[in-house]
């Protein structure tokens, strides 16, 4: 057993010792000398000039060595610095000299007490609590000493000596009752919350008796006493959370149901409680029609009760987004941030959730916010970045992208998001060799990158550059993802341009077959057609790309001309 972790102690001086403590070292009827190196010394230790003033102190020591408050002092400083024996040795020589002083003997007790001297502390305290019966600090620390021994008999003792002069009182009967349960003496840990209960009839006690009942696996008693609880007080969240785990492990659902629902009522139920319960209700309804209804009147509650709480929306947000209730999602997340922007992570999922609405203006309204909040959070610059090159901002893009990538730090596969999209802005802004290069390093920290492969294959098909390299891209993304349309059309591509028209032929025709009827794949087609003098057939999927929109601006030249036109970038 472990008593020691039971202890408890005021930490601080009552109003009282604060104002005795100040009498202790104002002493009176000295000599002007011993006044001048005592006040000096004062003074030092006011201004935290320790060394100084325990150097003065001591000098007032040997012009008076009959007074002990010298030594007290000198005590006290050494106390503060971490010099435990000088300390001690300090504070006893006080005592030889003022063998009747409270206070010395209560900084003795204190300094024996943190050194681990507890057969002495005892006698000290003993001493104090027979000339100082009032003064409660002793019975405290009388008790600690025991505990630190591991002597719960007699820690308990010490605690029914405080009661003999308080009468009983709830920190000390609790105290008592975790000392009797690591005593392995539940029975008498009840009795005393039952006596304390006969004094005070709260409900704080009655919850109390319910969770050390719940923890010796005596369920049944618990759930009377809670029941004798919400009979004072019906509204009580924290006695129906505990029914309702008391009615779950005995298999009672619908009745732990409506406890839990009456629980999230409470606004004595902690927010955090209540995430934890809903956290769990998480997982169990994402398969579970019934418990994700559950869930979501617990939400409502959860709302009802704790409206400026970041929590409840954030929660919220994340069972809307499980949804896929992306704007609802949204609205949640603006919520908590609203209330509280100090949640990089939360601004992160409200930024996303623009990106998947496809909202550029609030996309970029909500990263520039957070890049303020958050100037080394390098997800912001790039969420930033994305919503700019979507506006056709792309200057502002590449200097987003420039600057947050030197927030990375250990993430390659973000550093390497960078560099992909500077490869793509690049491209847009007719910077071939940045662009070039931005595409290698963003490979060479995420090798397996099928759509950095597919995009980058892709613009260096449209100049006819590095084709060779283009071809090993592209056919490498599609090993990675098979069957993607976009990406047969990119590899066909690139052999359309490598001369390779029959093969170009079939990619671009599996692209098609998988559902890629736009405007671009449709012209590569027909490209690809009349390079194999398949010219009807070539006119005739250039019309229908230009029907569908998307081709690019020389379809109509084509189709008026009969013939292919090509349309290498510069």
């Amino acid at each position: 057993m472990c008593l020691s972790a039971v202890l408890l102690f005021s930490g601080c001086k009552t109003g009282k010792e604060a104002r005795n403590a100040s009498r202790a070292n104002h002493p009176t009827g000295e000599s002007a000398e011993f006044q001048k190196h005592f006040f000096k010394a004062q003074e030092r230790k006011a201004v935290g000039d320790l060394d100084n003033a325990y150097k003065a102190f001591a000098k007032s020591a040997e012009v008076s060595p009959t007074n002990g408050v010298s030594f007290y002092e000198m005590a006290r400083i050494d106390h503060q610095l971490e010099r435990s024996e000088a300390a001690i040795s300090n504070i006893q020589q006080a005592l030889r000299l003022d063998q009747s002083n409270y206070w010395y003997h209560r900084t003795h007790a204190r300094f024996l007490l943190e050194n681990g001297r507890f057969a002495e502390a005892q006698k000290e305290l003993e001493w104090l609590i027979t000339d100082h019966p009032d003064e409660l600090e002793a019975y405290y620390d009388l008790a600690a000493t025991f505990l630190y021994q591991e002597d719960g008999k007699g820690a308990i003792k010490a605690y029914e000596r405080l009661e003999e002069r308080i009468g009983i009182d709830p920190e000390v009967s609790f105290q008592k009752q975790r000392i009797y349960i690591l005593m392995g003496q539940p029975d008498k840990a009840i009795d005393e919350v039952n006596r304390l209960l006969e004094v005070f009839p709260e409900p704080e006690v009655f919850g109390h008796k319910a969770g050390m009942l719940m923890e010796l696996g005596r369920t049944k008693e618990a759930e009377r006493t809670l029941l004798d609880l919400l009979e004072l007080d019906r509204n009580n969240g924290n006695a129906h959370m505990m029914l309702s785990r008391i009615y779950a492990r005995d298999g009672r659902e619908e009745d732990s149901w409506l406890s839990m629902r009456k629980a999230f009522l409470g606004a004595d139920v902690s927010i955090d409680e209540k995430i934890g319960v809903l956290l769990r209700f998480f997982s169990a309804s994402e398969l579970d029609s019934e418990a994700r209804e559950r869930a979501f009147i617990l939400l409502d509650r959860l709302d009802q009760v704790h409206p400026d709480d970041p929590k409840t929306h954030s929660m919220y947000g994340d069972y809307l987004l499980r949804e896929g209730d992306y704007e609802g999602a949204r609205q949640r997340f603006a919520r908590a941030v609203a209330i509280d922007p100090s949640h990089p992570l939360i601004w992160a999922q409200l930024t996303e959730l623009d990106v998947q609405l496809r909202d550029w203006e609030a996309l970029i309204s909500h990263a520039e916010e957070a890049r303020s909040l958050f100037p080394a959070q390098p997800v912001f610059y790039l969420m930033l970045g994305v919503g700019q090159v979507q506006l056709k901002q792309l200057d502002e893009a590449i200097r987003n992208f420039n600057v947050g990538k030197s927030y990375v730090v250990d993430d390659d596969l973000l550093l390497a998001n960078f560099w992909s999209n500077l490869g793509d802005c690049y491209q847009e802004v007719r910077e071939y060799k940045r662009s070039e290069e931005a595409f290698e390093k963003a490979l060479k920290l995420n090798p397996d990158d099928a759509f950095v492969m597919n995009n980058y294959a892709y613009y260096l098909s449209l100049r006819g550059k590095k084709l060779e390299r283009a071809a090993e891209l592209s056919a490498r993304s599609n090993e990675l993802m098979p069957n993607t349309p976009s990406f047969q059309d990119t590899y066909g591509w690139v052999l359309f341009r490598q001369a390779r028209y029959a093969e170009a032929l079939e990619w671009v025709g599996k692209a098609l077959d998988g559902g890629a009827l736009d405007g671009v794949v449709l012209e590569h087609y027909g490209d690809i057609l009349f390079h194999l003098d398949r010219r009807t057939e070539a006119i005739e999927y250039w019309e229908a790309a230009a029907s569908a929109g998307g081709a690019s601006d020389l379809i109509n030249q084509k189709i008026d001309a009969g013939t292919y036109i090509d349309d290498l970038k510069p």
